[in-house]
């Protein structure tokens, strides 16, 4: 997806994953673009066959080329031209469902679909005014709840812990374990204040219950071509509500790189003094349980 390139931007990251060490990727580099370099000049100098058009049959097919490029920013867009040509083809849209998408309108549509930049779908009788009654409102009603409040969340410390990998075995209908996997937290939980999440993912796409948890936004709010909000959204936003913003000091944990889905930049957006990953500031434990 065009989210994805955005991750170019970051080599030393796609290099981790491939791994091998940031020197030996940028002496592969080197060496590939001399190879390109010196089998273009031979082919030049010595093969005949190879011809290159002039520049004034190259320069139509590039401004072509760009402007069906630039087109796909509103090929998502009802009513648009890009959208009603695409429509006239029998382009039928299934963003949230990449795959399919393709399969039925074809690779190349449902690539260029995802360069449509729009977040949400605008309502109907929507403004700017009636935002700012509605916020105060709420906010005097939230006045008179909390009057008689004696104890705040911002007075207290919260850890906020996220584990893609957390959950509890017993629940699986038609199994029994003994002994029980988890008896601390259960614990815990019949102390406190305690439930379930129902999550919207998973085996991917961790960013994205991140976001939600963090914001309390809901992906369904965005248009389906809205893959990563982290990439496609927060990067170009100024201010990022979050339950954080009810604490002065907070810091923030992740136990890889820093980059993936640009989180250092989010992290620094959502007012994080300190985001330790495995680069810098680099986390001090970092034990592992097994060859996980």
């Amino acid at each position: 997806m065009p989210s994805d390139l955005s991750q170019l931007s970051n080599p030393l990251m796609i290099v981790n994953f491939i791994g091998i060490k940031a020197w030996q990727f940028f002496l592969l580099l080197l060496g590939l673009i001399i190879f390109i370099s010196v089998l273009y000049l031979l082919c030049r100098r010595f093969d005949s066959r190879i011809k290159f058009a002039k520049w004034y049959f190259r320069l139509p097919i590039f401004l072509l080329s760009f402007a069906v490029l630039f087109s796909a920013r509103n090929l998502y867009t009802p009513g648009a031209l890009p959208d009603r040509v695409a429509a006239s083809l029998n382009d039928s849209p299934i963003p949230w469902d990449v795959n399919a998408d393709q399969r039925n309108n074809g690779a190349v549509y449902s690539f260029m679909r995802f360069f449509d930049n729009k977040v949400m779908a605008v309502p109907e009788n929507y403004s700017k005014n009636k935002m700012q009654r509605l916020e105060k409102k709420y906010s005097k009603i939230a006045g008179q709840i909390n009057k008689n409040r004696n104890n705040y969340l911002n007075q207290q410390t919260v850890i906020y812990v996220l584990s893609e990998s957390f959950s509890d075995p017993t629940r699986v209908p038609g199994t029994t374990i003994i002994p029980d996997p988890i008896p601390n937290i259960k614990q815990i939980k019949n102390k406190t204040t305690s439930g379930l999440m129902l999550s919207s993912g998973y085996g991917g796409g961790t960013a994205n219950i991140e976001y939600q948890a963090l914001t309390g936004m809901s992906l369904t709010n965005f248009l389906p071509t809205v893959t990563s909000p982290y990439i496609q959204v927060l990067q170009s936003s100024k201010y990022i509500p979050n339950i954080s913003n009810y604490w002065k000091i907070k810091n923030a944990i992740h136990p890889y790189l820093p980059m993936v889905y640009d989180r250092s930049s989010v992290y620094r957006k959502m007012g994080f003094q300190n985001f330790y990953t495995l680069y810098n500031p680099k986390v001090k434990f970092s034990g592992r349980i097994d060859n996980n």
